[in-house]
């Protein structure tokens, strides 16, 4: 594609998919000619959370011009999403003392960097910093000429609620009446709902609850199906009233929103012919039609605004079937196992019919509307085990979509109230959410409610398998020690980290090679953990204070998945196989200096498993070393204060 066209193309919104093509095929020589293509690149990236390839492509461009304005606010944007919030604060007050030409937009960056740095800490200084930054930004916005109508809205409407947050509740509602004019004069172009949102906040902040009521209404409904700018609004609304307005008022706005439940489905396959030669009966073909009904029914009654199943024949087709024939705006997401092709061959094509093409119709639907998400490469030798760990993955990953838009998690199951015949059933899952305090809808096979039921009991894993944790670090530049740096290294480096393992107790497996670590655990949260507390070790001590490089760093990479249990016949000691292992290794290279990222599946399993005591931070998706795929990743922190 040439450049003039491609500068085109990338002025329209893409798909991450088409994103990431572009960058692969880029040239570095012929994008030397026109930096505005690495800007409309990254920003179109960054725009759509995937803060780590769009800081690789804002990177390679600064590459190119080191001084580019934009490029270094996306720079600082990525930085500071990615968990690197200090180095972007520090990045975008450089920028703003240059007084540059859109010095601000470069203010308005710095006001949320210091204003998440508040949410990260509760610290009233990094407010206070926010506060003062985004006031000067809204002066700028309105001296200019013509007036900078969007950057007037963004950085007044913050300066305003900062305002109101530190108490100087009569500044705030002064800028808030100037906020209106600016506002409505964005609206004379046509509806736009975040000029709605930005009425309705400001009459949060005057305590004009009706005329809040009436603009978030009108800014819901142009969002309509924007979950996440829709809890972006609600959050910042709560924010504002959990200072002042109550609980009643609280409850009011948030039926603005119209933001339901999110909703993980589990459900019994179909009774298929070679099942009925072992088991007794379950779920009968004659109770489809049945079943069909009872659940267009729960979900009429629950409106979910998210939706996990997987797609084996019987119930969770159904449920997908259901879904798609809806009038409802509700993102829904397919996990499987393994691929689809073995999928279907174990899951759906042996119940005959027309199963096969009806998984290919709901499947294809949520590509197209919604995601898919494969949790291993290939099928465990035990094949329960990977369907367990589906399972697994398929509530949490429904957990970390109900936190994202602050609702309730339930479960809909259709269930015949009966313990399950082994891992990786309807009975687990059902298991599971009920161990995690879920409201549980359950469905009968026959089609009727089940409202009385005992919870099944707890399954065991297949022997000679389990879940673990696994996590690798690496210590950047090594290679640069010296000779004599390296005994250093060791009685130092080597042995601080021996004193966490003191401190946090000892690891399933450990094991070292040069400057790198790997650790396996029995869970996430002992991962997380240690993790937590040896990148806060390593990151605080004075290491040119004892012979070796101030900035030596950690990276840490944190992953979670079924494994083969074993003694090695090499080294004869317990020793841990699978292809997990390899996927915890490849996402280190790729992890920020000083971080800690882990993937979805991690954040998964703490979820499922109802882990509270660290906070997972969405980072974007990164492509791994060695053609292993392109996968999201999170960065792990201590748990935010509550707001």
């Amino acid at each position: 594609m040439e450049l003039a066209e491609l500068h085109s193309a990338l002025q329209r919104k893409m798909s991450f998919e088409d994103l990431l093509a572009v960058w692969r095929r880029h040239n570095p020589e012929e994008w030397r000619e026109d930096v505005g293509i690495y800007v409309l690149l990254g920003d179109q990236l960054i725009r759509q959370g995937e803060l780590l390839i769009g800081l690789d492509v804002v990177s390679s461009g600064l590459r190119v011009s080191p001084q580019h304005t934009r490029l270094r606010q996306l720079q600082a944007l990525a930085l500071a999403g990615s968990g690197a919030t200090a180095l972007a604060a520090r990045i975008l007050s450089d920028m703003a003392g240059e007084h540059a030409a859109d010095t601000g937009e470069t203010l308005g960056i710095l006001g949320r960097t210091h204003k998440d740095l508040w949410r990260q800490t509760g610290e009233s200084t990094h407010l206070q910093s926010a506060s003062r930054v985004y006031r000067q930004a809204f002066e700028l916005s309105e001296s200019s000429r013509p007036i900078d109508i969007d950057g007037a809205l963004y950085n007044g409407i913050n300066a305003a609620t900062t305002l109101f947050l530190l108490g100087e509740i009569e500044q705030a509602r002064h800028i808030a009446r100037d906020i209106r004019i600016y506002c409505q004069e964005r609206l004379r172009s046509g509806p736009d709902y975040w000029a709605e949102a930005t009425l309705a906040e400001s009459a949060l902040l005057l305590g004009e609850m009706d005329a809040a009521a009436e603009h978030y209404g009108r800014a819901a409904e142009g969002a309509k199906g924007n979950w996440r700018d829709l809890a972006s609004m609600r959050r910042q609304a709560r924010e504002i009233l959990g200072r002042s307005l109550g609980e009643e008022n609280r409850k009011r706005l948030d039926a603005c929103f119209g933001i339901g439940p999110v909703v993980v489905f589990a459900g019994h396959m179909v009774d298929t012919a070679q099942r009925l030669k072992t088991y007794p009966e379950r779920f009968p073909a004659r109770y489809i039609d049945g079943v069909a009904a009872a659940i267009r029914d729960a979900l009429q009654r629950i409106q979910p605004s998210g939706a996990f199943s997987s797609a084996a024949c019987g119930s969770d087709i159904l449920f997908l079937e259901a879904l798609r024939q809806g009038s409802r705006d509700c993102s829904a997401c397919v996990v499987l196992p393994f691929s689809a092709e073995e999928f279907v061959q174990t899951s759906v094509g042996i119940a005959g019919g027309d199963w096969e093409e009806r998984f290919h119709r709901g499947v294809d639907w949520v590509r197209r509307t919604g995601r898919i998400e494969q949790v291993s490469e290939h099928p465990f030798v035990f094949e329960s085990a990977s369907y367990d760990y589906c399972n697994m993955i398929l509530q949490g990953l429904a957990a970390i979509q109900a936190d994202r838009l602050d609702t309730d998690l339930v479960c809909l199951a259709v269930w015949d109230g009966l313990p399950g015949a082994g891992p990786g059933g309807t009975s687990s899952i059902v298991r599971r959410c009920l161990d995690a305090g879920l409201k549980l809808h359950a469905i009968h096979p026959s089609g009727e409610t089940l409202s009385v039921y005992s919870p099944p009991p707890a399954i065991q894993p297949v022997s000679g398998t389990r879940v673990v944790a696994l996590l690798f670090a690496d210590v950047e530049h090594y290679t640069h020690l010296t000779e004599t740096q390296i005994p250093i290294f060791r009685d130092e480096f080597l042995t601080t980290v021996a004193d966490v393992m003191a401190r946090m107790g000892q690891p399933d497996l450990k094991n070292t090679w040069g400057d790198a670590l790997y650790f396996v655990f029995e869970d996430v949260r002992r991962a997380a953990s240690f993790a937590i507390e040896l990148q806060d070790t390593i990151n605080t001590r004075d290491w040119e204070a004892v012979g070796l490089p101030r900035s030596l760093r950690l990276r840490v990479a944190l992953h979670a998945g079924p494994v083969y249990e074993c003694v090695n016949p090499v080294t004869e000691t317990r020793d841990y196989l699978g292809t997990h292992i390899s996927r915890a290794a490849r996402i280190e290279p790729k992890t920020a200096s000083g971080q800690i990222y882990c993937s979805q599946q991690f954040v998964a399993l703490a979820r499922a498993a109802g882990v509270r005591d660290f906070a997972f931070e969405y980072v974007g998706r990164v492509e791994l070393p060695k053609g292993a795929g392109v996968i999201p990743v999170y960065n792990v922190k201590r748990t935010d204060l509550p707001f």
